[in-house]
């Protein structure tokens, strides 16, 4: 296509050839034809073509491209140029690749003079993205930026003051959205940032529909509904949209101190969106499909594009909290306290995890928040990032509040909301109300230290109970008990700040008797759950290592030292007592199963877990109780694998389960009375050698490792 051609084509308002012709036109008349591109791009700018009325997201994004590849093109050709006719002279009068470039854009930003601000937008950020496609040939094109600025800026007023109906649209956002990430910091502060930010939230909830796109379900038009969101311009552009409202929010945060105010109304717009699109969802019929499979064949295309834009959702979100809650941490709390509109960091972390907490259901199939990193699968790093961080913020923030010397609790009030937000706690069937129950649990783990005990009482216990004994959601089952042993990990730290000195404050305060009221009247029904739990199927033999340790370290540290005493006892007598009953099945049953073997032996670990817990009184009684079991313990026709010296696979589990507790997590204050111990009864835990006698063989000598003190 010739230049004339070209031009009479983009006089037309509706040319007769594609778009796409009309832009590799452009791209090469641009770039290797015209002596200058000046008169070409002041004629591109001007013409009927492209500014048509509305402009046409495809129409600006052709611009966008014929620019960028007009500079590729451009530049192809000044190599091709040089490397053809190289000289020595040439090499050292002549203009370089770079310098002509520089030359080369320095006249298509002429012809962009007096066009308007959505093309020229469009134009520069064309340029810019094939600037930075070659940063080996420089960095001297600050024009390029500054006038990237000046069109958005113009096309923001544009939007302001309603001059036009096209400018409504605020179509020139998606060209926005790619070159201002690619601009240094200090040249953005120059735009409004804070309307910038709201036409870019705007933008992002109109994609979603205000999260009322599942209200249509019953339409006969939803599925239309659904395909025409999932292919929308803003749909395909909402990454880079989302990267740049967390550029703007990091900038107002860093710059502003309304920063912080601009960041929570952006996170409250998502927050809306989510809430809508979670009421939707309770109520639609895929809240109770656990498998694609189960919907019929016409319906699986539209649940794809509606899961695929609520996973896009969700990965929005994660990116702007991440920003905005990145830069508040570094926010001074009475730079946050000066600003009259009563908005702290608190309220932004608050947000976070409320709009988390409404996406739960999305949440789950990544894994949860709490799912862990593997080696094949590093899973949601970003999200567990932001779900952390709120958390750390709105905790220390109540932190700033008592040192203020204020007495609302943030933590209470966040728990308290999540708590009665789920619409049935007693209800844990549905895979929506698990994943929400699983969500609320893991934040109310990491927040138990702030909450009080009545919180504690009657809103967190009564929410875990019902899933203590209830593995058929591992999520939610796993949470609960986390939650539990969190209660009993902060009343034992907090137990263990009230002695000396600081023993006085805690009971001034009334938080530790409380605490150890509470904690008291806890420890015999979760020892009897945690034992239930020990079953095939429940948790595992880790879990109940670590939690049992835990309860009973907790309990050793409740009430004063006899009723403490009392009650670690407590924990290992009961332990004890199911221990005898099983063992005493075992010998009487003809044939006992394997089930009921491995949860003897799983709760034999779990006693020896207990040891480093025990104060040195209980624990020598309890060492005492593991040498009977260990010492007692004989083979039976059903054990198959004999180690050196006779020594059966489970006796040696206990007996290196033993040593490791003895030798690596017993307290320094005990250490000496279970080194005596080992060492009086640790030829014991070895069968006699059946050749030599009752002399100890030279395998069994190596099965009794020496203990080396820390110090």
């Amino acid at each position: 296509m010739s230049t004339n051609l070209l031009l009479t084509h983009l006089q037309k308002a509706s040319p007769n050839v594609p778009l796409q012709t009309i832009v590799a036109a452009l791209a090469h008349h641009l770039s290797v034809d015209l002596p200058t591109p000046t008169p070409l791009t002041a004629s591109v700018v001007s013409s009927p073509y492209f500014l048509a009325s509305p402009p046409t997201n495809e129409r600006l994004q052709g611009l966008v491209t014929a620019f960028r590849h007009a500079f590729h093109l451009k530049h192809r050709a000044l190599v091709e140029k040089t490397e053809e006719g190289w000289s020595l002279s040439r090499a050292i009068f002549s203009k370089g690749v770079g310098g002509s470039m520089q030359e080369w854009v320095r006249a298509v930003v002429r012809g962009l003079q007096g066009g308007r601000a959505a093309m020229r937008l469009a134009c520069c950020t064309g340029l810019l993205l094939g600037v930075k496609d070659f940063p080996q040939i420089g960095t001297a094109y600050g024009k390029v930026e500054d006038e990237v600025i000046i069109a958005l800026a113009e096309v923001m007023d544009d939007y302001n003051s309603d001059t036009g109906d096209w400018e409504k649209e605020f179509r020139p956002q998606i060209d926005a959205s790619q070159s201002l990430p690619l601009l240094p910091k200090a040249k953005l502060t120059a735009l409004p940032l804070s309307p910038l930010t709201g036409f870019l939230t705007s933008t992002i909830a109109k994609a979603f529909h205000e999260g009322m796109f599942l209200r249509t379900r019953l339409d006969p038009s939803f599925e239309e509904v659904v395909q025409s969101l999932s292919t929308s311009p803003a749909m395909h552009a909402l990454a880079g949209l989302s990267k740049l409202v967390a550029l703007t929010l990091e900038l107002l945060i860093e710059t502003s101190v309304r920063g912080v105010q601009d960041a929570c109304i952006t996170i409250q717009t998502f927050q809306i969106i989510a809430s809508r699109i979670e009421q939707d969802w309770r109520a639609s019929q895929f809240a109770s499909v656990r498998d694609e499979e189960e919907l019929p064949s016409d319906t699986k295309d539209t649940y794809k594009s509606i899961w695929l834009m609520l996973k896009t959702l969700l990965f929005s979100i994660v990116m702007v909290s991440d920003s905005a809650l990145g830069s508040v941490v570094y926010v001074r709390p009475q730079a946050l306290s000066s600003n009259q509109t009563q908005v702290s960091s608190h309220t932004l972390a608050k947000s976070v995890l409320q709009t988390l907490s409404h996406l739960s259901f999305v949440v789950s199939r990544f894994g949860g928040v709490t799912a862990t990193a593997t080696g094949d699968s590093p899973g949601f790093v970003e999200l567990r990032k932001v779900f952390y961080i709120a958390l750390d913020v709105l905790s220390a923030e109540e932190g700033d509040q008592q040192m203020l010397g204020r007495d609302f609790n943030h933590c209470e009030s966040f728990v308290k909301d999540m708590v009665i937000d789920l619409v049935v706690p007693g209800d844990h069937s549905g895979t929506f109300q698990q994943a929400k129950t699983a969500y609320t649990l893991a934040c109310i783990e990491q927040l138990v230290p702030s909450l009080g005990v009545s919180c504690l009482e009657d809103y967190v216990w009564r929410l875990c109970t019902p899933y203590l004994s209830d593995p058929s959601h591992r999520e939610t089952y796993e949470s609960a008990h986390s939650v539990v042993l969190s209660i009993f990990s902060s009343h034992a730290q907090l137990a263990s700040s009230a002695d000396s000195d600081r023993r006085l404050t805690a009971k001034d305060d009334g938080r530790f008797p409380d605490s150890a009221n509470f904690v008291h009247r806890m420890v015999p029904f979760y020892a009897q759950t945690l034992v239930q739990n020990s079953q095939d199927g429940r948790l595992s033999t880790a879990q109940l290592r670590l939690a049992y340790s835990a309860l009973v370290r907790s309990a050793s540290t409740s009430g004063s030292i006899t009723e403490s005493h009392r009650l670690g006892w407590y924990c290992i007598t009961l332990i004890l007592d199911v221990i005898r009953e099983l063992s005493l099945e075992e010998r009487q049953g003809n044939n006992p199963d394997a089930a009921s073997r491995q949860r003897l032996h799983r709760l034999h670990l779990t006693l020896i877990s207990t040891i480093s817990s025990l104060p040195l009184p209980l624990m020598i009684r309890a060492l005492e109780e593991v040498r009977s079991i260990i010492t007692k313990r004989r083979q039976s026709d059903s054990d198959v694998e004999r180690l050196g010296d006779g020594m059966e696979e489970g006796r040696k589990d206990l007996v290196d389960a033993l040593f490791v507790e003895i030798s690596e997590k017993v307290g320094e204050q005990e250490k000496e009375a279970a080194m005596r111990w080992w060492y009086t009864h640790r030829r014991a835990f070895f069968y006699k050698n059946e050749s030599h006698g009752t002399g100890m063989s030279a395998q069994v000598e190596e099965h009794c490792p020496n203990i080396v003190p820390r110090l």
